[in-house]
């Protein structure tokens, strides 16, 4: 028989579980959308990024080297966003290797800062048994000066900011302004 303190930290155990991406232990797409959408109500008058984060050439890794090496990857990449960006920033996984991060009040200057960096911080070679894979990454960030809008309008110019860098060459980012 459970004690009143161990239902409460099974109740917290279930909760964090149902909340976060089993491989990287980052926030998994529905709670991200919570995250985000709780904060932009709660301040309208901030800016704010939405990043999406597309990793280049990964079907690469997991068909040479086989998905245990590619599972290594996205634990790294994860680990690699997690230092990159702010603790109060959101940072999820959205599946296989897509990622996604909200960056809370950043100024325009600030952020392209810290796209540049990431950019240079996700390119990494692979070489395992004989073989090797260059990573990137294709960024697309959607950027706005006050939370005036939505999740998903900003998800989706995130989203076609992305597949512009993939568009461009790859291991790039670009940067749209939403109003």
């Amino acid at each position: 028989m459970k004690n009143k303190y161990d239902e409460i930290k099974e109740k917290q155990r279930l909760e964090k579980k149902s909340r976060t991406d089993l491989l990287t232990g980052l926030l998994n797409k529905q709670a991200f959308e919570k995250e985000v959408r709780e904060y932009v109500e709660a301040h309208p008058t901030e800016s704010a990024c939405f990043v999406f984060i597309d990793m280049d050439h990964f079907k690469d890794i997991n068909d040479t080297f086989g998905h245990s090496v590619g599972d290594q990857v996205i634990r790294e990449t994860a680990k690699k966003l997690q230092l990159l960006f702010k603790n109060f920033d959101v940072v999820g996984r959205f599946g296989g290797d897509e990622f996604c991060v909200f960056v809370k009040d950043i100024p325009r200057d600030t952020l392209i800062d810290r796209l540049r960096f990431a950019v240079k911080k996700m390119e990494q070679e692979y070489t395992y048994q004989g073989g090797s894979v260059k990573l990137s990454a294709s960024i697309g960030a959607a950027y706005c000066k006050r939370n005036t809008v939505g999740y998903k309008e900003l998800m989706d110019a995130a989203d076609a900011a992305a597949y512009q860098a993939k568009d461009n060459g790859r291991n790039c980012y670009i940067i749209k302004d939403v109003e």
